[in-house]
């Protein structure tokens, strides 16, 4: 989630509705990731003693997104709200040495040329005890959708740290 106040340099239009240039405004944007999927270890495994994991899996990403725009003067209030389900295939492989791990997955999902998903990261890890471990890593994503009027090009990438519980 983002929000901040600005004063616009120039006008906007964000759904329908024109924000002149010099006006104050206050935005807040929302995105929402959900992922429900299945995959299958075709390499390795929890129950094999190998070092090696290789994972391929299906998913459906609902992604959702919020934003709303303000201004006092001239008054102007307006939002909008969609969101939108992605088929995903997945591919990842893990390398465990005693409680350590490395590993990197890639995944992507399309519906069409302007409604895709792209996603990629590597990591490292420690198991602290036997179903948690934390990962250090770095993850790039491009998601792009144009629908209608529902138009998004988003390209997140950095660094990150997670806390993992596996059953």
């Amino acid at each position: 989630s983002f929000s901040g106040s600005n004063r616009l340099g120039r006008a906007i239009v964000y759904h329908g509705v024109t924000f002149p240039a010099g006006t104050d405004v206050r935005s807040d944007v929302s995105l929402t990731f959900w992922k429900l999927g299945y995959d299958y270890a075709f390499v390795g495994g929890s129950g094999e003693s190998s070092a090696l994991t290789v994972r391929g899996g299906i998913s459906g990403w609902l992604w959702g997104y919020e934003g709303r725009v303000r201004s006092t003067t001239p008054s102007a209030d307006t939002a909008r709200a969609f969101s939108h389900l992605l088929p995903v295939a997945t591919l990842a492989a893990e390398g465990t040495f005693d409680r350590f791990r490395v590993g990197a997955r890639l995944a992507g999902g399309w519906l069409a040329s302007d409604r895709y998903v792209l996603d990629a990261e590597a990591s490292v890890g420690y198991q602290v005890c036997g179903a948690a471990s934390i990962d250090l890593g770095y993850r790039w994503m491009k998601l792009s959708f144009h629908e209608t009027t529902n138009v998004a090009s988003l390209t997140l990438k950095g660094p990150f740290a997670s806390l993992s519980l596996e059953f």
